[in-house]
């Protein structure tokens, strides 16, 4: 065997291992590809399930809450009717005393003004007044509060004023 021998039959062991080589090399490249491209998707759907129940976590617990606040709103708007509605009462009662009150104080003497007439007079314009506090809860001089439910319980303007 010659040295060209030689050379040309190590040349063809290189190029056989080099040609094996990259042959091996573009096969698990492109195995390797698949593989990762198919564990990607496999990641990317992992996360997309656990995307999906988070936001229907998120989406049951905004449902909720808006549920709560809807209720808190409507609670709030029949109990501010229920109050106007009592208050208006409460205002007619009012107007009836101060209307009495207006009529005891006479703007203009009449004929028969006589002391017996006048303390007559009096007299019925307080009592007037007396029936209308009654109605409305005002107690006179007493240190109770104006629109205690005990007080109101009468005129039916307060809800639960009956049972108290």
């Amino acid at each position: 065997m010659t040295l060209a021998d030689v050379v040309s039959v190590v040349a063809a062991a290189i190029l056989s291992v080099g040609g094996a080589g990259a042959i091996m090399i573009g096969l698990s490249k492109f195995f390797g590809e698949r593989i990762a491209e198919r564990w990607l998707e496999d990641v990317k759907a992992g996360y997309a399930r656990q995307l999906t129940l988070v936001q229907h976590g998120l989406d049951q617990l905004s449902k909720q809450n808006q549920a709560q606040l809807d209720h808190a709103v409507t609670v709030s708007r029949a109990q501010f009717e229920e109050e106007f509605r009592s208050l208006r009462e409460i205002w007619k009662f009012i107007a009836r005393s101060r209307a009495a009150v207006v009529a005891i104080v006479e703007t203009k003497v009449p004929n028969d003004d006589t002391p017996e007439k006048k303390l007559e007079r009096f007299f019925e314009a307080r009592n007037e007044v007396a029936e209308a506090q009654k109605k409305t809860g005002v107690r006179g001089r007493q240190q109770q509060p104006v629109l205690s439910g005990v007080g109101l319980s009468g005129c039916g303007c307060l809800p639960g004023a009956d049972k108290a």
